[in-house]
């Protein structure tokens, strides 16, 4: 038995490094045969951290090393004969509409209507599949609750994608505690594992170019990609940790507000600011938390470091109340969200300092 879990995780260790060296070497390629990709889409200026664009292109190496994640399983020493089912062909489908969608979005630009409908498509692929938040005793409201975690999610994750290496050390953030959620709850043979492991791998690598200064951004195909996997992921192992869930269940909201506190609080309080200021929510703009840190005196680096501490933390914090989640009481689901609460409101106070230092430095020059 031990040999066998030794052989296993060998094998996930392996696939490990091929899976980060063969996204090095597919950016670098990136790099250097499509340098004009997506700098500026049908002549729009993109409105962005940095002053110099720089190629979307990061998205392909996680779409081409996600299909080698998933056609990797069947031919594993312990891959199972039933590969070919609903999850799978779910998980495909909505990675594959948000990677094309965004990657058209990057080389065309398309209306935020037409994101909104492949959102929409990304949640009734899973849906259909069985992939759904059950949170009461009502289809209907099951379904319109995940389609509203999908799109918001995958809204999120492209909203966040505003500074070198936010986006990606947030999605591993997330990925590390949903696959510590995998092998706490099953054996180490999961396909989600491998797929899981796959992701982790890329993103890494697509780091290597993408922490501040970066050289190459992963654009909307990536972030697009990733929102829908991450929501996918999310459903199954973070909403609907229950075998047989009973009901609406404050528990049930504890794992996704930890593992997604950093992209809500962010697209919280974008959303809101921008409806109170009479601007469009969905238009670019340099307001974001991220962009406030930097305001508040931070660096672009620290910035990163800081949500990718803040993410590794969130990841711990998953695993930890999973591993306890059944002797959980609502008293402790209550004294979580008041945490919650609480980072919520500091980052609003930097926000805050941020932009009246950044309002003060505008009128000194």
């Amino acid at each position: 038995m031990e040999d066998q879990l030794s052989f296993r995780i060998l094998v996930y260790a392996v696939f490990f490094i091929l899976a980060f060296g063969f996204t090095i070497l597919l950016n670098l390629l990136l790099l250097r045969f499509l340098k004009n990709m997506g700098t500026s889409p049908n002549g729009v200026d993109l409105v962005r951290w940095a002053a110099e664009h720089k190629p979307l292109i990061g998205g392909i190496s996680f779409f081409i090393v996600f299909l080698l994640s998933v056609s990797s399983y069947p031919i594993l020493p312990f891959g199972t004969e039933d590969f070919l089912n609903r999850k799978v062909f779910a998980l495909l489908g909505c990675a594959s509409v948000g990677f094309l969608m965004g990657f058209i979005d990057d080389a065309l630009t398309i209306s935020p209507a037409m994101k909104f409908l492949a959102q929409i498509c990304c949640a009734a692929i899973m849906i259909s599949c069985g992939i759904y938040i059950e949170i009461c005793s009502i289809p209907i409201l099951d379904y319109l609750f995940s389609t509203l975690w999908v799109v918001g999610i995958m809204n999120s994750i492209n909203m966040l994608d505003n500074m070198d290496g936010i986006t990606a050390s947030v999605s591993l953030g997330i990925l590390l505690g949903i696959l510590g959620i995998v092998l706490l709850s099953s054996s180490l043979n999961s396909f989600f594992v491998i797929v899981i492991v796959g992701i982790v791998a890329s993103l890494l690598g697509f780091l290597t170019f993408n922490w501040h200064p970066a050289k190459l951004y992963m654009g909307d195909g990536g972030s697009q990609y990733l929102g829908a996997v991450l929501a996918y992921l999310s459903i199954l192992f973070l909403w609907n940790f229950k075998a047989t869930p009973s009901g609406f269940d404050i528990q049930q909201f504890i794992l996704p507000l930890v593992a997604f506190m950093l992209p809500l609080f962010d697209t919280t309080t974008v959303f809101f600011r921008r409806i109170l200021r009479g601007q469009s929510p969905f238009q670019g703009g340099r307001d974001h938390t991220t962009h406030h840190f930097a305001y508040f005196g931070f660096s672009d680096r620290q910035v990163s470091s800081i949500f990718a501490l803040i993410s590794l933390l969130s990841a711990i914090s998953v695993c930890i109340i999973f591993s306890g989640i059944g002797s959980w009481s609502d008293n402790k689901s209550l004294l979580v969200i008041g945490i919650l609460l609480l980072l919520f409101c500091c980052f609003q106070w930097v926000y805050q300092k941020g932009k009246r230092k950044a309002l003060s430095l505008k009128r000194s020059i």
